[in-house]
């Protein structure tokens, strides 16, 4: 009778054990269902990446700053301060890290103006109302990276180099001298308000959909 009581007790303990393993392996996977649950319905903020910005487009931008009067300007917000990073500087747009563009309309810039030959990822830039005056950079409409430039309501003068590549000119409002530039593929081209002579070409690129002359000298051509 002992002997069949002590049979019963081993194998009870025995049942009991597996059956608290077998619970400990459902808790466990229970548990990795709840986690992967609140995993898969958390929203991670993302991670925010830094620009690399080169030493050579930080001395570009130094040198416009420095050459339009910078420590004038009406915001200047973070300009010259590197840990800040560029794209945080006044006026400067970045996407996915790289400069594509500038914007500093109506901001007291007084002075001459750079090419930017450093910022192949740039498209635009607007330094519309201004008091930038000499001439527009020889080239500087005809880099491939930009698309629009609007440097309308300025004292520039000199002649308007061809275009190249540019999409969208506005160069309106200057003191600009000379004949109509070569168009290249622009479709947007305001030179209204200048100090333009010569005739005006009897057909222009087929890309243009926007065209403003006047107020120039121009003569139609024969």
């Amino acid at each position: 009778m002992a002997s069949h009581k002590g049979e019963y007790i081993t194998h009870h303990r025995h049942h009991s054990i597996s059956g608290g393993v077998l619970r400990s392996l459902l808790d466990g996977v229970m548990l990795m269902c709840f986690v992967l649950l609140v995993l898969s319905c958390t929203t991670f903020a993302p991670v925010k990446v830094h620009a690399v910005i080169t030493a050579a487009q930080i001395s570009d931008l130094n040198v416009f700053y420095n050459a339009t009067g910078g420590p004038n300007w009406t915001m200047k917000t973070n300009w010259g301060d590197q840990g800040a990073g560029v794209c945080t500087w006044y006026g400067v747009k970045c996407t996915g890290g790289d400069m594509t563009g500038l914007d500093l309309v109506n901001n007291n810039l007084y002075g001459t103006l750079s090419r930017f030959t450093q910022f192949t990822d740039m498209k635009y830039a607007n330094l519309s109302c201004n008091n930038l005056y000499g001439t527009i950079p020889s080239g500087m409409l005809n880099m491939f990276y930009f698309q629009t430039i609007n440097l309308s309501y300025n004292s520039l003068n000199g002649s308007i180099p061809s275009l190249g590549y540019l999409k969208y000119l506005d160069v309106s409002h200057n003191k600009l001298v000379g004949s109509i530039p070569s168009t290249g593929s622009a479709a947007h081209l305001d030179l209204s308000n200048n100090l333009l002579t010569g005739t005006i070409p009897i057909t222009l690129s087929s890309s243009i959909t926007f065209l403003d002359i006047s107020s120039n000298s121009l003569t139609f051509g024969a």
